[in-house]
C-alpha cells in the first residue's frame, strides 16, 4: 500500500521541478554559497576601493557623481564593521572611518591632486586592515578566494539592477550586498513589470550605480586572472575557462547596457556554476516555499484519493 502511494507522488514531484511556473522566475538562476567572514570583508575592502577609484575618476569631470561615490564608500564600513576592527587595532578603527568621513565631506572643495593623496592614504589604510583582519592563510585559500569573486559579482549584478531602477533598493551602505548568502533573484511582481518597461528601452536612471556594476565586474576579473585563478585544483582548467569567458561576457554586456535579465544569465548561470565546480563551493540549500506548497497540496489530494480507491475495493 505504501509503494501504491509513493509512485505516483514521486512521479509528481519529479515533474514539478521541472515546471518554470510553480518556480520563482529566476530562481532558477540564483546561487547562495556557504561563506565566511573573511571572503565578506574582502569584497567589502574591494567594494570601497572601486567607489574610491570612481570618485577619483569623476572628480574633474563630474564633482557630484564623485561626491555620491565618496559618500558612498564611507557609508560601507559601518558600526559593526568599525568595531571588528577595532578589537585587531584601535588605531585602525579610528584611523580609517575618519579618513573615509574627511573625503566624502571634503570632495567638493579639494583639488584633483588633494583627492589623489587622500585616496591613497585609505587605500593603505584598507590594505593595512585587511593584514590585521584577515589571516594570512585564507588569503591564499580558494575556497575563501572564489567566494570573494562570486559576491563581488553579485554585487556588479545588482548595481546594475539598481542602475535601471530595480532591484532591492540603495544597496551601498548595506553589508548584505557583499555578503555571498544574498539572492539576488527578484521576487516582486512591481519590480518585473519595471524591468519591461525600461530594458525595452534601454535606460540607464542610476550613473552613480551603474558606473558601480562596472567597476565591481571589472575588479572581478582583474583579481580572478591575478590571484584566484592560480589557486584552483590542477584539474579544473574547462571551469576555468568558463569563468573567464563569463567575466568577460559580463563586463562586455554592462559596457553595451544589456538587459538586466542577459546580465543575471551570465552570473548565475556561466560565472556561478563555474566557480562551484572549479573550486568546490557548496550552495545553501533552498526550497521555493511556493513549489513546496504547490506539491504538498498535489500529494495530499493524491494520497487521498488512494486511499479512498483502497477502502472501496476493499
Amino acid at each position: 500500500m505504501y509503494k501504491a502511494l509513493m509512485r505516483p507522488l514521486l512521479s509528481l514531484i519529479a515533474v514539478s521541478l521541472t515546471m518554470p511556473g510553480l518556480i520563482y522566475s529566476n530562481g532558477a538562476y540564483a546561487h547562495d554559497f556557504n561563506s565566511d567572514e573573511s571572503s565578506s570583508f574582502l569584497a567589502l575592502v574591494e567594494s570601497i576601493k572601486v567607489e574610491l577609484e570612481l570618485a577619483q575618476n569623476n572628480h574633474a569631470s563630474n564633482a557630484t557623481v564623485a561626491a555620491k561615490h565618496a559618500e558612498h564608500a564611507h557609508e560601507h564600513l559601518d558600526q559593526d564593521i568599525i568595531e571588528e576592527i577595532a578589537e585587531r587595532n584601535e588605531r585602525l578603527g579610528r584611523n580609517l572611518p575618519a579618513a573615509l568621513e574627511e573625503l566624502h565631506l571634503s570632495i567638493g572643495n579639494s583639488s584633483s591632486g588633494e583627492i589623489q593623496t587622500q585616496i591613497q592614504n585609505i587605500n593603505d589604510l584598507l590594505d593595512e586592515t585587511v593584514s590585521v583582519r584577515i589571516d594570512s592563510d585564507q588569503l591564499t585559500n580558494a575556497t575563501t578566494q572564489a567566494v570573494f569573486i562570486a559576491t563581488l559579482v553579485d554585487g556588479a549584478l545588482e548595481h546594475y539592477k539598481i542602475a535601471y531602477g530595480l532591484g532591492s533598493g540603495d544597496q551601498h551602505g548595506d553589508n548584505s550586498t557583499h555578503d555571498s548568502e544574498e539572492s539576488m533573484s527578484m521576487n516582486d511582481s512591481h519590480a518585473m513589470d519595471n524591468e519591461t518597461k525600461t530594458t525595452q528601452n534601454g535606460t540607464i536612471t542610476d550613473i552613480v550605480s551603474y558606473q558601480t556594476a562596472q567597476g565591481l565586474a571589472g575588479r572581478a576579473l582583474e583579481v580572478f586572472n591575478g590571484t584566484v585563478k592560480e589557486l584552483a585544483p590542477a584539474n579544473s582548467t574547462e571551469a576555468l575557462e568558463d569563468i573567464e569567458t563569463g567575466l568577460t561576457r559580463l563586463n562586455q554586456s554592462i559596457a553595451n547596457m544589456s538587459s538586466p535579465n542577459d546580465v543575471e544569465v551570465i552570473v548565475h548561470g556561466q560565472v556561478h556554476p563555474g566557480l562551484q565546480e572549479a573550486y568546490n563551493l557548496q550552495i545553501i540549500p533552498e526550497f521555493p516555499v511556493p513549489l513546496l506548497i504547490g506539491i504538498t497540496a498535489v500529494a495530499g489530494t493524491i494520497a487521498a484519493g488512494r486511499l479512498a480507491t483502497l477502502r472501496k475495493s476493499n
